[in-house]
């Protein structure tokens, strides 16, 4: 078991996190810093008293003011990195404004239709005033010669077309604008032509400035020496973190299989790093201290030369970070707690960016690196494999089944979905990725050299081609990928508690954690029986915001019948974002798809349990006797709110396939009549149960 009492600095994160989670989920009013201060500050006072006193780690009640201590800690640390907060935050000024001064911050993102530029507000401006002001925003541009002759660290004047982010418009569905506020962007625009105009280049920092410059040669290295595609776009992502090249069938492929942190540099590519600076540092003596620092300080550095040549990806900092201080724990100790090692490096980063515990990749890479170095030894022990190749798989095995086991929760309830043959995957992966990245090494360095680069992006690109038909055969293999799997926040909690009670008890015979899995396995049991019990009996009614479609959803108990557009149901990307969420989290199995546009001509009439829904789609309207309890009304009906006057009816809800005019119209209409009126576009998917 991971014993807390023997590292404080396991005790202080805890509480820490734990700060940092109740800033973003509660928010900041009323328990804003001015009023937890002086709590804080007596708080610190006890601490500074105890310890003193020598009673550090001896009494319950210091224990728990140390973590009332840490816990206000990473609530106030977490108010003070959200912008918004800040006196000088753009946000406060913008409707005054005319024009800003903004700074490009990353380099620009190409996208099929437009530009997207990560930008930093400088300046506001009007007639009367100029105000230096501080806060990040989304830039959107028309993709045109000037927006993509764009660098990192240009300047631009740009219109004040700057708009609040709208938040999620159907039931479960991404919440895009939550996810941009984690990185501190509460603002984005679109900008045509004419709206927008450089100012002045080359502001960014050198240092960034010149890996970005760098980056970029490597990709046109990549480009001139691999000649698939589908290898550049992989080599690309796996060598320099650059993902915008990979399609949709690639990353579905390798996440299907559990083969997806392959392709984002992260700690795998670090850890690849990190052992082969072992193997080649082999020749530096370690005999004393002075020897054991200077071997760990040229660790470090290759390690943070390669994060810098991959363009420092959050991913990749988060790894160089904990790898640098496992190494510089290893250079100043004789025995360092791998733990203490790991604690301090998430410390931190959770002290100069408290958002990152929002970030999956930081949750799933200490998840990741805690089962390793937890369960990998526990696992290694259970067989003892004389041979060689096959020792060598089964350390591998063991290293798979420990990152799998502390990060299958968390998968789960992110991604919705278990890789079955996650094991067989990453067999190959593992050692793949170490080849490539060699030969990927090799290649850059020999760029210079255009012929033996040329041979060695010929071995690269079959190299990858070998990986993808691999991670594809498995892929092909029955039940390779179990979803959608749906749990909640508590519950995946309680997956953890009842995996290191049962570790506890299995590894090192205490009843205790055989009780703690008991009763959390009980509750799990419950919650989840509960939660399958409610799937069982619901009926909704949801018509669902797409732009420009219609899309129905009949909901009964686990079963769906769904109508939409021939478009909508054809573009896998859309109905992912917009409907497949609300599916998991409803339970629904099994989905009986409807094209809309291949229905017969005419109106449908509805009823389930009394409930009458009447769906527009012609100009021929029925004969009502009865009241109808919604009216649905789309865009290929062609009718006018006078043609509907007469119908009884409770509610008129319009589906977002109604052009802005025309919305415009029914409304004002239904303002005129007093009719209840839900505009799908205007107000969000509407949802009724019946």
């Amino acid at each position: 078991m991971i014993h807390p009492e023997r590292t404080a600095i396991f005790r202080m994160l805890l509480p820490f996190a734990a700060g940092i989670a109740l800033a973003v989920n509660l928010g900041f009013a009323p328990l804003e810093p001015v009023y937890i201060l002086p709590v804080l500050v007596l708080m610190l006072l006890i601490f500074v008293l105890s310890a003193w006193q020598r009673k550090f780690g001896k009494q319950v009640w210091f224990g728990a003011t140390v973590a009332c201590t840490f816990l206000a800690l990473g609530y106030a640390n977490t108010w003070w990195h959200t912008h918004p907060n800040r006196v000088d935050y753009y946000g406060h000024y913008l409707p005054g404004a005319d024009s800003l001064t903004v700074q490009i911050s990353d380099p620009p993102v190409e996208k099929a239709r437009s530009v997207r530029l990560t930008v930093k507000v400088l300046e506001l401006q009007n007639d009367s005033m100029a105000i230096r002001v501080m806060g990040k925003a989304y830039l959107y541009m028309a993709k045109d010669t000037a927006a993509l002759a764009l660098r990192y660290g240009d300047r631009l004047r740009i219109a004040n077309r700057l708009d609040t982010l709208a938040p999620p418009h159907n039931p479960h569905e991404f919440n895009y604008k939550r996810f941009l506020t984690f990185k501190n962007i509460y603002h984005q625009a679109y900008l045509q032509e004419g709206t927008w105009r450089p100012d002045s280049r080359g502001h960014g920092l050198p240092v960034y400035a010149r890996i970005f410059s760098l980056r970029a040669y490597l990709l046109e290295s990549l480009h001139a020496y691999i000649e698939s595609p589908k290898s550049r776009s992989v080599a690309a992502a796996l060598l320099v973190g650059h993902r915008e090249l990979l399609d949709r069938d690639t990353i579905t492929t390798y996440a299907s299989t559990g083969a997806m942190h392959v392709l984002a540099v992260s700690g795998l590519h670090v850890g690849i790093i990190y052992l082969l600076l072992q193997r080649l540092l082999f020749w530096m003596p370690v005999n004393t201290q002075r020897q054991k620092i200077l071997r760990g300080l040229v660790m470090v550095t290759a390690i943070w030369g390669y994060a810098l040549v991959t363009g420092l990806s959050p991913s990749v900092f988060r790894a160089a970070t904990m790898f640098s201080f496992v190494i510089g724990g290893q250079s100043l100790k004789r025995e360092v707690n791998i733990y203490t090692s790991i604690s301090a490096s998430a410390f931190f980063l959770l002290s100069f960016n408290p958002y990152l515990l929002t970030e999956i990749g930081f949750l799933l890479s200490y998840s990741a690196v805690l089962g390793i170095v937890y369960f990998q030894p526990k696992f290694n022990r259970l067989l003892f494999v004389p041979n060689r190749a096959l020792n060598w798989a089964w350390q591998i095995t063991c290293v798979s089944l420990a990152a799998q086991l502390a990060t299958f929760p968390i998968g789960v309830l992110f991604f919705h979905q278990f890789p079955t043959y996650f094991l067989f995957s990453n067999l190959m992966v593992i050692p793949a990725a170490s080849v490539i990245l060699c030969l990927g090494v090799a290649m850059f360095a020999l760029s210079w050299w255009p012929l033996a680069a040329t041979w060695t992006g010929f071995v690269l690109d079959h190299a990858i081609r070998w990986l993808n038909s691999g991670i594809g055969a498995i892929e092909m293999l029955p039940h390779s990928l179990i979803q959608p799997l749906t749990i909640s926040i508590p519950q995946a909690l309680a997956i953890y508690v009842f995996i290191l009670g049962l570790s506890g008890y299995l590894a090192h015979g205490q009843k205790q954690g055989l009780k703690l899995a008991g009763g959390m396995g009980a509750i799990l049991l419950l919650s989840l029986g509960l939660t399958l019990t409610g799937h069982n009996y619901q009926r909704q009614l949801i018509v669902y915001r797409v732009d420009g479609n219609t899309a129905i959803d009949l909901i009964a108990g686990r079963n769906t019948t769904f109508i939409a557009d021939s478009a909508l149901l054809a573009d896998a990307d859309r109905m992912l974002f917009h409907i497949r969420h609300n599916w998991w989290n409803k339970g629904v199995r099994h989905k009986h798809l409807v094209a809309a546009d291949t229905l017969p001509d005419g109106n449908s009439l509805l009823r389930v349990d009394g409930h009458t829904m009447l769906w527009l789609r012609s100009t021929e309207l029925p004969l009502v006797a009865d009241t109808v309890e919604v009216l649905l009304v789309s865009a290929s009906s062609g009718l006018r709110p006078k043609d509907v006057a007469h119908l009884p009816f409770r509610t008129l809800v319009l589906d977002s396939s109604h052009r802005w005019y025309a919305r415009r119209d029914w409304t004002s209409a239904c303002e005129a009549n007093g009719w209840h009126c839900h505009d799908v576009q205007e107000k969000g998917a509407y949802v009724r149960d019946i």
